[in-house]
């Protein structure tokens, strides 16, 4: 009895002490992603010739994948599959934390500067996330972390520190590493499953909380949203666009994966080697380099167009264009996430949608700008506590309704779903 305390005590102290790292560098990891973010963004905002790099850039970006991590490739799904996976009689089976690759947070950081330098319409999620997994993944195995729950804990606080750290959403963060575990889907409440819980919402809110703590503290900046206001919403009018709203994101959203896999599919069919995909893929970008400048608001993050939708109605194409530039640069291999890119096609949808129909862009973007998201990732919790930190607690009653009817008109498809 004694040994087995004894074990259990020393679990728990490496649970402890792996948190608290986990935290910290995740934290740390978001300020310095952040930081070079803006950095190659500007410098490419400043030269618009770095679009002739998308060729070189792809060209690294498949050597990394193909030569330092070809397991890195399976980026968030992977993850997320590992948060899901049962308890097995063969635990060699799955080991949670074996099974991220080392350098996953290495490759994921380096290409995503890299594919931002060159403006493809990729996102920085990917990125946070997959760093802090990867460092709760290497920090784990550091402390010994040997039982299977806590295994699962530590890589679920990466994700929430990740994700809640570089967009400055720790509540987010944390209902977001809580969303994709299934740690909602308790269809049977027994006692050990309400404890099992509870440790998962300290642990994930810990780790968030904290990382986006150290972030801001580092010198991390977020951008700020006009705040939301419930006044806005008044009228029938107003209320059947928002309808419009959601069930126009479920099917934006639908549209987007099915779009992403057929792609993904009939470039697996052509391509031999696959590491030569990026490649192409930077061939094809080259045009950037000549086009108008209205074109170059959909490459990289779009962050300014996004601002734009705000104050006035987004063009009517502007969401499509941006679904086009986002699927083509994610198909084609280049690295960093689809949240930041969902949101401008949300915002310029909900902002187009609110000029046709006369009303102020401000409240719809708000919403279209968290819907397609949730509908995407099948986040809806996640988007609505999210539209809540970054457009005031007023949203959360409008936001949670739209995110939800979203979700359920794209409830077939999922963004990170993968199998181990």
């Amino acid at each position: 009895m004694s040994s087995v305390n004894s074990e259990v005590r020393r679990n728990s102290l490496a649970f402890s002490l792996a948190l608290v790292l986990v935290t910290v560098t995740t934290g740390l990891a978001s300020w310095l992603f952040l930081l070079g973010l803006e950095l190659v963004t500007d410098a490419r905002l400043a030269h618009p010739g770095c679009f002739l790099l998308a060729p070189l850039v792809g060209l690294m970006t498949g050597f990394l994948y193909h030569s330092v991590s070809p397991q890195s490739s399976a980026g968030n799904g992977l993850l997320v599959a590992l948060m899901r996976a049962a308890k097995t009689r063969d635990l060699s089976e799955v080991q949670p934390l074996r099974r991220v690759p080392q350098p996953m947070a290495f490759v994921i950081l380096v290409t995503t500067w890299l594919a931002h330098l060159a403006g493809l319409s990729v996102g920085r999620e990917g990125t946070a996330v997959q760093m802090g997994g990867g460092l709760a993944s290497s920090i784990g195995r550091l402390v010994q972390l040997k039982s299977f729950e806590f295994q699962k804990l530590i890589l679920g606080a990466g994700i929430a520190a990740g994700f809640g750290s570089v967009f400055g959403v720790p509540l987010a963060g944390a209902v977001f590493a809580l969303e994709v575990s299934g740690g909602f889907r308790h269809r049977k409440v027994p006692v050990d499953s309400c404890a099992r819980l509870a440790l998962q919402v300290f642990t994930f809110a810990f780790a968030s909380y904290g990382a986006d703590f150290v972030a801001r503290a580092a010198g991390a900046r977020h951008f700020q949203y006009p705040q939301f206001a419930l006044r806005d919403l008044s009228g029938a009018a107003v209320w059947g666009g928002i309808v419009v709203i959601a069930i126009g994101s479920g099917l934006i959203a639908w549209m987007f994966l099915l779009s992403l896999h057929r792609l993904r599919i009939l470039l697996a069919r052509v391509m031999k080697r696959s590491w030569l995909t990026p490649f192409v893929g930077g061939i094809l970008v080259l045009p950037m380099a000549w086009s108008p400048e209205s074109f170059k608001d959909y490459a990289g993050l779009g962050t300014r167009f996004i601002a734009g939708t705000f104050v006035s109605a987004a063009p009517l194409f502007a969401f499509f264009f941006k679904a086009i530039a986002t699927v083509f640069s994610l198909a084609f291999g280049f690295r960093g996430g689809e949240v930041t890119p969902l949101f401008f096609i949300g915002a310029s949808f909900a902002s187009w949608l609110s000029g046709f129909a006369g009303l102020a862009p401000q409240p719809y973007a708000s919403l279209g700008l968290v819907a397609v998201f949730a509908a995407a990732a099948g986040v809806p919790l996640t988007c609505s506590v999210m539209a809540a930190e970054l457009f005031g607690a007023s949203a959360l009653p409008a936001a949670l309704p739209v995110c939800l009817v979203a979700h359920w008109v794209c409830r077939h498809s999922r963004l990170y779903d993968a199998e181990l």
